[in-house]
């Protein structure tokens, strides 16, 4: 049976390749196999071994090329692998958040489009949000307690990620979904974690989704892309080692 792990990220700027490239070939090693050629899939693809691939894929910024992008390269895991495989989908990025520090490393299990709730499109109950757990669901059916009040079991989707096309400064148009979220901000695990659940009946095993943002603003008004910029060196660095952690124990498991 094959395994592949998929990552994902948007700009060059949040993960360096070159080092999580290096960790592939190092697992590879370490496990004493024959090193095999490299091919292509999307944008790389690394073959390990028989049966597990690493694929690093960048998807480019915004919810539609994020989309196509995962679209894409799923399809073409289903075609190259087959519908035995088991596929983990790694979305690794920059955010911003309310009440999170610069600097925290966020896993977000709750999915949400802010864009249609900014515009003050229908109810609770016509917004769809996605979960980790590959279910969509309504978001008049979610927990609305705030994220830091949650604490390590509170409750099992962890972190609310809401994605637009827009980058995020003003803290009412960040809570618009549910008041007293602490939400985290980016542009593009919606889509994923829509394209992800929409997957479930390609494979004959679920597919798994994990998401990890690196806080590199505060919305607090003052927040811009320069201080995303200026944050961007340490995120990178942090996101490379989460995602060379993630390499190996998908070797270990």
């Amino acid at each position: 049976m094959n395994r592949v792990l998929l990552v994902t990220f948007a700009v060059p700027e949040e993960l360096d390749t070159a080092k999580v490239y290096d960790a592939i070939r190092k697992c590879r090693n370490g496990e004493n196999r024959k090193e095999s050629k490299i091919t292509r899939l999307s944008d790389r693809i690394f073959s390990l071994r028989k049966t597990n691939e690493v694929v690093v894929v960048s998807t480019g910024i915004g919810k539609l090329d994020s989309y196509i992008k995962l679209k894409d390269a799923i399809a073409t895991v289903l075609d190259k692998f087959g519908k035995d495989t088991r596929l983990t989908v790694l979305n690794v990025g920059t955010a911003a958040s309310i009440g999170a520090p610069v600097g925290t490393v966020c896993e977000c299990g709750r999915f949400i489009e802010r864009d249609l709730i900014r515009v003050g499109y229908g109810k609770l109950d016509d917004y769809t949000i996605y979960t980790v757990d590959g279910t969509p669901r309504f978001l008049s059916e979610m927990d609305d307690r705030p994220d830091e009040c949650l604490g390590d079991q509170g409750y099992m989707f962890g972190y609310s990620c809401n994605s637009g096309d827009s980058f995020v400064t003003d803290a009412e148009q960040a809570h618009q979904m549910r008041d007293g979220w602490t939400a985290v901000c980016d542009m593009e695990a919606f889509s994923q974690a829509r394209i992800v659940s929409e997957s479930k009946g390609m494979f004959l095993h679920p597919v798994e989704f994990r998401c990890v943002k690196y806080i590199t603003d505060k919305i607090d008004g003052e927040n811009s892309i320069e201080t995303w910029e200026e944050e961007l060196p340490a995120a990178r660095m942090e996101l490379t080692r989460q995602t060379i952690s993630s390499v190996k124990d998908f070797f270990r498991s």
